[in-house]
């Protein structure tokens, strides 16, 4: 009896770890291969409340760290910079 769970544990193990195997190289994948248009527009779809002043910082600052990360350095100021960080 023992056995038998100790064997269906880790089965289940195995197989949730070749599911995350699985997972993790595609969301990898997808990083690596991004371009700055997708990206950008993948944070444009995400769901914001433009009413709250947080929600918009936190947008811009998503799109400037993105436009950063691309070596557009100028126009990740220029989106962060609308806003008084003082």
């Amino acid at each position: 009896m023992l056995l038998m769970v100790t064997g269906l544990f880790c089965i289940i193990f195995e197989y949730l770890k070749i599911l995350h195997n699985h997972y993790s190289s595609k969301i990898e994948k997808l990083i690596q291969t991004a371009t700055l248009p997708e990206i950008l527009t993948y944070y444009d779809t995400l769901p914001f409340n433009p009413d709250k002043p947080e929600q918009r910082f936190n947008a811009s600052l998503a799109r400037s760290l993105a436009l950063c990360l691309y070596g557009e350095f100028d126009r990740g100021m220029k989106e962060i910079d609308t806003y008084d960080l003082s």
